[in-house]
């Protein structure tokens, strides 16, 4: 055979598919070029701008029963969103009343938490990029405002520096540079050090629930300890027993640490926690993260069961998302720090 005839027309054969690859890729990079040009997002962003609109109710009243209404709507980025600002213009105009300030920054916190996942999903083109970027920007510039107006009257409250504290993650998970995440948490870590050192079950053990997390999560020079983590989340979960989120971070560490034989105890109590001890958005992410939990300790027919169950779940609340993210503030994405997925 002649080995330089038969190369030759392997090179030959292959060079338009080569050539081809180089030219698309000379597009892609002209074409991410192009998106990136500020002139370019201006345009998206004023195109998408009326995506972010909400209907105008007639009365405070009106506005409150929408509120109340669609902040639990964690399924619908347009809904929560609009919950999300109602929470805060009804806020806004009552600035004396602390529980309602609260409340909107709850909400505000659970709308960033929705988008985080959303900005995980499949590329979608820049126009959804587009209003994504635009709640974010205002989800955080709502939440600040909030921060700004309870802490004269709320600021050394558990309950406020908790909230304060998550806020400062959350708002930091996407557009945000890794300066200004590794700030947040370093603004977060001794504020939730001292909520838990005065009282550990405060909103259900949230502060335990993000400080376990953290220090799992952290590289041991910037207090990271999975050992402690274990500790914070174990004693979340006796505060808040039917918390899934609590119970899958603690599977995580000790998945982590190699403790197998503890991790599926803890899957197994998870997912025999009732589905209306959840919201029906955050039950079902967090199902999809314990059957990847349970295959990650090799017990594939629990897997199989949680994956089955989520899936009659979603059967009976069709409108829910089938989303590939869990949630990571509030009461359950990618993880906060590393952007990667969880499970």
């Amino acid at each position: 055979m002649n080995h330089s005839k038969l190369l030759l027309s392997m090179a030959l054969a292959i060079a338009p598919a080569l050539a081809q690859a180089e030219a698309e890729s000379e597009r892609g990079v002209s074409v991410a070029a192009e998106l990136s040009r500020p002139e370019v997002i201006a345009r998206y962003e004023k195109a998408a701008q009326p995506k972010l609109a909400c209907s105008q109710p007639e009365s405070a009243e009106a506005m409150a029963q929408a509120y109340q209404s669609l902040a639990s709507h964690k399924w619908s980025r347009s809904e929560l969103g609009c919950a999300a600002l109602y929470g805060f213009q009804l806020a806004q105009a009552q600035p004396g009343n602390v529980e309602l300030g609260f409340g909107a920054l709850v909400t505000q916190i659970d709308y960033l938490d929705l988008l985080a996942s959303e900005y995980e999903g499949l590329y979608s083109g820049p126009e959804t990029s587009a209003e994504l970027r635009l709640r974010w920007k205002q989800a955080r510039s709502h939440g600040e405002a909030l921060i700004e107006q309870l802490e004269p009257l709320a600021g050394k409250s558990v309950e406020f520096r908790t909230l304060r504290a998550t806020f400062w993650m959350a708002s930091t998970v996407k557009e945000s540079s890794p300066v200004e995440s590794a700030r947040a948490a370093a603004r977060a870590l001794p504020e939730l050090e001292a909520v838990i050192a005065e009282k550990p079950e405060t909103l259900g053990g949230l502060p335990l629930m993000l400080l376990g997390r953290m220090t799992f999560l952290l590289p041991e020079f910037a207090g990271g300890d999975p050992l402690r983590a274990i500790e914070l989340l174990k004693q979340g979960v006796a505060v808040n027993p039917q918390d899934m989120v609590m119970r899958r971070w603690l599977a995580e560490v000790l998945i982590s640490e190699r403790q197998y034989p503890e991790a599926r105890e803890v899957i197994k109590a998870a997912i025999s926690v009732p589905a209306n001890a959840a919201e029906p958005q955050a039950y079902a992410d967090e199902m999809r993260a314990m059957a990847g939990l349970a295959r990650r300790v090799n017990d594939e027919v629990m897997a199989e069961q949680v994956a089955q169950q989520r899936s009659r779940f979603l059967e009976a609340h069709p409108y829910l998302l089938a989303r590939r993210s869990t949630a990571s503030f509030g009461h359950g994405g990618a993880d906060p720090f590393t952007g990667k997925e969880v499970d």
